[in-house]
């Protein structure tokens, strides 16, 4: 019975840090490296990805924006404000 209990004890905690770590939204800063066409081209911890604009306003390489990134998932991030 005590290592059933361990047993399920270990797997709850591994589910919550899994589900924690990948289902939270979170916004982060980042710069305008490149535009093309309705993609912009950011650069988030070392790794460059096409994301669309959310704010409707003109953006311009160089410009400084946050990026939504829902539920943790990259490739639903989009430009959310300019800073």
């Amino acid at each position: 019975m005590q290592i059933q209990e361990e047993f399920l004890r270990t797997i709850e905690s591994i589910l919550k840090e899994n589900v924690n770590s990948h289902s939270q939204s979170h916004d982060t800063s980042s710069i305008v490296t490149n535009i093309d066409h309705d993609k912009y081209e950011v650069q988030i911890d070392g790794n460059y990805y096409w994301v669309k604009n959310g704010v409707g306003v003109n953006l311009n390489v160089g410009d400084h924006v946050w990026v939504h990134i829902p539920n943790g998932n990259m490739n639903e991030m989009f430009i959310m404000a300019k800073k």
